[in-house]
């Protein structure tokens, strides 16, 4: 049983699904001349794009990996990229690196944006979880016992 999935104008992304794998092997879906994904049974990935949506990438690479994604309005451009052999993790970070971005990641969700807004969201945690003041108290001791 084959899955193929249309990403925006360029892009057709194909995977075998695990019954149809241990038949006919990986699957293979030719995106256009030049672009493709093939997933392996275990997870490898190998990539071959040229001039592909980078959103739609991530997309595809958060599918495989079978984890959700929020993709900041200010991820866009394209990416020429090929990839053999490679986890879907390892084809993540190639693109993010890439394109200058970054990546937080909470459960099974994986927010992607630029690197600096990725920083300043980190940064703005740990001025949160460090703005109780702390609190000192004075009193008397009690349970002491004198030694002389």
């Amino acid at each position: 049983m084959s899955r193929t999935h249309a990403i925006g104008l360029v892009l057709t992304v194909g995977i075998t699904t695990l019954a149809h794998t241990a038949l006919a092997g990986p699957g293979t879906v030719s995106m256009l001349a030049h672009d493709a994904i093939t997933v392996g049974p275990s997870q490898r990935v190998n990539l071959d794009l040229k001039d592909a949506d980078v959103t739609a990438v991530l997309e595809r690479l958060a599918a495989i990996g079978r984890v959700n994604i929020v993709i900041s309005d200010e991820v866009k451009g394209r990416i020429t990229l090929r990839l053999r052999n490679v986890s879907w993790q390892e084809a993540l970070h190639a693109v993010l690196r890439a394109k200058g971005l970054d990546m937080q990641r909470d459960g099974n969700v994986i927010w992607v944006a630029s690197y600096k807004t990725i920083e300043a969201e980190k940064q703005e945690r740990l001025r949160e979880k460090w703005r109780c003041t702390p609190e000192t108290k004075l009193g008397p001791l009690e349970f002491c016992k004198n030694v002389e």
